[in-house]
């Protein structure tokens, strides 16, 4: 059942970020990523998607 939380916690961050990018793009019409994200962008949202994987695996 350890798993399950942990997929979801995965889920969640990323598409918690993939949300705020689409409710950003609608209310103004112009992607947050319009310059590339490169790789400090990437490297943000797999970061905080670990933090919160990391977290359930240490709790479980």
């Amino acid at each position: 059942m350890a798993w399950v939380s942990i997929g979801l916690s995965a889920a969640f961050g990323v598409l918690g970020a993939a949300g705020r990018i689409v409710v950003h793009t609608f209310r103004t019409g112009r992607s947050p990523l319009r310059q590339g994200a490169g790789v400090s962008g990437i490297a943000a949202l797999l970061v905080v998607s670990a933090a919160l994987v990391a977290g359930r695996l240490r709790g479980a």
